[in-house]
């Protein structure tokens, strides 16, 4: 499942680079625009994935959920960086600056850390458990209280172009082909119906903010955002439906 999405993510991200003169040729698709179009077809939106995937699937569903989270988020985040440093800057940075600010995202600290407590069986008081668990628990419903608060309604609109363009690649073809991959490598059943719901969740919120760190075009950003969150109330379920019927 893990190596399903993970292959999708680094499939899309070459598709976008390979896009990238053709949008600039035929959308006028500046170097900032592209890295919201970049973020708008590649990252996804954890908070939904994991609501979803708990609802349909209970504790198991958000397992697999955290796999997809483990799998997906530092691989993402190090694309999202690489690109925004490339091509939105007025000026090349120095791979140091690059490097110094993937270190820093809490995103990729979060998953590393729990990686080594998992793997090295690092033992901590219950107490401690039940706080983070609390804590994990709030910070689902405050997240989607954010995703929903950030959204741009007036960004429905007269979307751009590339928004088009960002919402077909993340909710039509990225969702193909984490299922299609999935069926290869053997994923079925509720297995594959969370493959389909992380790859067709729109994409993610702190998308925006690192658009507006790094230079990024954060207006088309909140557009691809609000768009893409609309239209996957429509294209979720038919991917999980059809996923889940493999």
């Amino acid at each position: 499942m893990g190596g399903a999405l993970l292959v999708a993510v680094l499939l899309m991200g070459a598709l976008c680079l390979a896009l990238r003169p053709l949008l600039l040729r035929w959308l006028r698709v500046d170097g900032p625009a592209f890295t919201s179009v970049f973020q708008g077809a590649t990252r996804w939106q954890t908070f939904a994935a994991l609501a979803v995937a708990g609802n349909l699937y209970g504790e198991f569903g958000l397992a697999l959920a955290s796999v997809a989270a483990i799998a997906m988020i530092p691989v993402l985040n190090v694309m999202s960086i690489w690109v925004l440093a490339h091509f939105a800057a007025p000026s090349r940075p120095a791979w140091r600056d690059v490097a110094l600010t993937i270190a820093r995202n809490p995103l990729i600290w979060s998953c590393v850390v729990g990686i080594l407590i998992n793997a090295l069986h690092v033992p901590y008081p219950k107490p401690v458990h039940a706080l983070a668990d609390a804590l994990g628990r709030a910070s689902l419903a405050l997240g989607l209280l954010l995703v929903g608060a950030g959204l741009k309604i007036r960004g429905l609109i007269r979307p751009a172009p590339a928004t088009f363009v960002a919402g077909v690649l993340k909710l039509a073809v990225m969702p193909a082909m984490a299922i299609g991959i999935g069926l290869l490598l053997g994923a079925h059943g509720a297995g594959l119906a969370v493959v389909a719901c992380c790859a067709s969740v729109p994409t993610a919120s702190s998308a925006y903010v690192l658009a507006r760190q790094m230079g990024g075009n954060t207006v088309l950003m909140a557009e691809i955002l609000t768009v893409e969150t609309v239209l996957a109330m429509v294209t979720m379920p038919i991917a999980i439906d059809f996923a889940s019927s493999q």
